[in-house]
């Protein structure tokens, strides 16, 4: 997948809609923005900010121990694990990229997309 359409997938697993298409332009809104406003799609792939305020509370939803690890450009994603008290957190997905932000957008497309 490109990155302008993971961007497009992210932003849809993040709770965004497609509202319009102008000038070549994909807009989105979103319940936790203002309604009847409108917005590029968030550039995932290209801000770890935009990752930390749309995707990453996506996770916690999912699990609220999540735990994110940044080695270079690779990023582990880990999950609770309550069942064994020995190793309280599992893996949950991992990938590498040119930059952290790109890494993280594919681990959580595996998570939240796949």
């Amino acid at each position: 997948m490109d990155d302008k359409m993971l961007n497009k997938s992210l932003a849809l697993a993040a709770g965004f809609e497609l509202a319009a298409f102008m000038h070549e332009t994909e807009l989105f809104t979103h319940l936790g923005l203002p309604k009847n406003s409108f917005y590029d799609c968030p550039e995932f792939t290209q801000s770890l900010d935009a990752c930390f305020k749309w995707l990453v509370p996506k996770l916690k939803e999912l699990d609220p121990n999540t735990r994110i690890e940044f080695q270079s450009n690779q990023v582990s994603i880990f999950r609770s694990n309550p069942a064994d008290d020995d190793f309280p957190t599992k893996f949950w997905a991992s990938a590498w990229a040119d930059t952290p932000a790109l890494a993280l957008c594919r681990a959580v497309e595996k998570i939240l997309i796949a």
